[in-house]
């Protein structure tokens, strides 16, 4: 699978993003020849990283809208692929959970969910323990739709990762992992 590439202005400015934000950490081989010692860039601060994850996303989710606009049908857009990827991670997952996540109105995300259980993508279920509440789940088709999309996203990915060295890839992952037990668990502010 080839994609389209990114317009140059918009790699161009991706990339001025990344390099306003970046603050590398390297060790000089030369030792200091004041003190004899090796000298060491200051680590980054919490500020250069909030930069670069902020200028990263923005072209990670580009690769990723538009996979899933060659991956999925033509009926279904990049916010009924988000919320199908809401509702498989969170399998009680409702209405307000989605609507949060996607950044939509209940209104929005009540007519997302039509379009996907019209679609036969998702199902509607009432819950047990609260009749006014409904618990989503994908259907059959919405998983494959969804695993079609995930395993492209994933080889594009790699694709384009694959020149890069063991030591970088390595450093990238530990770095995923880290935002990804962040996001997971924020911080909470000091009293």
């Amino acid at each position: 699978m080839r994609l389209a590439k990114m317009p140059a202005a918009r790699h161009n400015y991706y990339m001025q993003q990344l390099q306003i934000a970046s603050v590398r950490r390297k060790t000089s081989a030369r030792p200091s020849a004041a003190r004899g010692r090796r000298t060491t860039k200051p680590a980054p601060s919490p500020l250069a990283l909030s930069r670069a994850i902020v200028a990263a996303a923005p072209a990670a989710t580009c690769i990723i809208r538009e996979i899933a606009a060659r991956y999925t049908s033509r009926d279904i857009s990049f916010p009924k692929f988000r919320a199908l990827a809401v509702i498989h991670r969170s399998p009680n997952a409702d209405l307000s959970t989605i609507a949060a996540h996607l950044a939509l109105t209940l209104s929005a995300t009540s007519r997302l969910v039509d379009a996907l259980v019209s679609k036969k993508l998702l199902l509607r279920k009432p819950r047990r323990d609260n009749r006014r509440k409904v618990r989503l789940t994908l259907t059959a088709a919405g998983r494959r739709a969804l695993d079609a999309t995930t395993r492209a996203t994933e080889s594009e990915f790699a694709r384009r990762f694959d020149h890069l060295t063991v030591d970088t890839r390595a450093a990238l992952l530990a770095a995923m992992h880290a935002l990804l037990a962040l996001c997971a668990d924020p911080p909470r502010a000091s009293d």
